[in-house]
């Protein structure tokens, strides 16, 4: 098994300047999924997340597998041979009232006051969620990990609080920008590294 994951911080004056020409490169379905957002910062990260999927391919067209996501000022892509979920968040969670009202025990006691920790709780879900293909409408309570796999920047794995798990799913998580961000990548592979690569330009 093998993950790439594909990194790109948004130049927004580049992007602004080069958002036709961009465009066009992308494969209709992107370019369809671009043109319905009107937010400028969700259209500039989604056809930036296009472009960087587009690279990851080029340079690895024996992985089939993918998983895109976004916030803030990044797009994170992964690539795989196998069923593979990423996600990246900067956001915070005012008075902990999406912790209190949706996470698990263990996730309400590693987060305690630390929003880089809900950061980090959020990805794991995301990115497990991904994986699976179920999406959101699984409850976040349903399933958690042991997150000291974090801090001693190891593999951790999905732990059933509910959840019928399909076999065993990995984790592998790392902060950006002074732990404003978390990314986690989940998948199959008990054998999980963080491959990264830096996008630098796009056209």
């Amino acid at each position: 098994m093998k993950e790439i994951v594909y990194l790109y911080k948004l130049d927004k004056e580049m992007l602004l300047e080069k958002e036709s020409e961009i465009f066009r490169l992308l494969p209709k379905w992107r370019q369809e999924k671009a043109e319905k957002l009107k937010n400028e910062e969700a259209r500039l990260q989604s056809i930036s997340a296009g472009r960087v999927l587009m690279l990851a391919q080029e340079e690895n067209p024996e992985l089939n597998e993918f998983s895109i996501s976004h916030s803030g000022e990044y797009v994170a892509v992964v690539v795989s041979d196998s069923r593979v979920g990423i996600d990246i968040e900067y956001k915070t969670d005012k008075d902990f009232k999406v912790t209190n009202r949706m996470f698990a025990a263990e996730d309400i006691d590693y987060i305690g006051k630390e929003q880089k920790r809900f950061r980090d709780v959020w990805t794991v879900k995301e990115a497990f969620l991904k994986c699976t293909g179920e999406g959101i409408s699984v409850p976040l309570s349903s399933f958690t990990t042991d997150y000291s796999y974090i801090e001693e920047n190891g593999i951790g794995s999905i732990v059933s609080r509910g959840y019928e798990l399909k076999g065993d799913y990995y984790l592998r998580t790392m902060r950006l920008d002074e732990d404003a961000y978390s990314l986690t990548l989940c998948s199959n592979n008990p054998n999980l590294t963080l491959d990264i690569r830096r996008v630098e330009v796009l056209v």
